[in-house]
């Protein structure tokens, strides 16, 4: 690989700044094994950045995995928008690697990073209810600095 496939940690960390989303998304599901049933919460880190230039986006993936999905224009008159996505470890692996140059979403990183001292880096099991409240206080921070608007 020489030098211009590669995309520099500080190039990747202010496209992610201007373009990305750091997230902590969640479902709930019940779990039913002989007889019993258990109730799993499951929250993971998400990143998810957004562009019209999947060659941009291509060097991302290359460099830490990942995946690219079409997304529809809103505007017939746009140029096609694709998605670039990260989960999991790889999401941590990739915003551990943007962190010392992250601006903007600079808060959103630290909230994966206590994520992953409060759920021991697991993303799907039985919580107890003391950790399971401490995930979701996580998850209501990251939604209020993901609000539009805010700073």
């Amino acid at each position: 690989m020489t030098r211009f496939d590669e995309l520099s940690l500080q190039y990747m960390a202010g496209f992610t700044d201007g373009e990305g989303c750091i997230s902590l998304p969640s479902a709930g599901s019940n779990y039913y094994r002989k007889g019993s049933c258990k109730k799993y919460y499951y929250i993971s880190p998400k990143v998810v950045i957004a562009n019209t230039r999947r060659d941009v986006l291509q060097k991302f993936k290359n460099q830490f995995g990942g995946y690219i999905s079409p997304g529809k224009a809103a505007n017939s008159k746009w140029k096609p928008v694709f998605s670039y996505q990260l989960e999991h470890k790889r999401a941590l692996t990739f915003i551990k690697a943007i962190y010392p140059f992250l601006v903007l979403k600079r808060k959103q990183a630290e909230l994966i990073f206590k994520y992953y001292k409060v759920s021991n880096g697991r993303t799907k099991r039985a919580f107890t209810e003391y950790r399971l409240n401490r995930l979701r206080s996580l998850k209501m921070e990251m939604h209020v600095l993901n609000k539009r608007g805010a700073i």
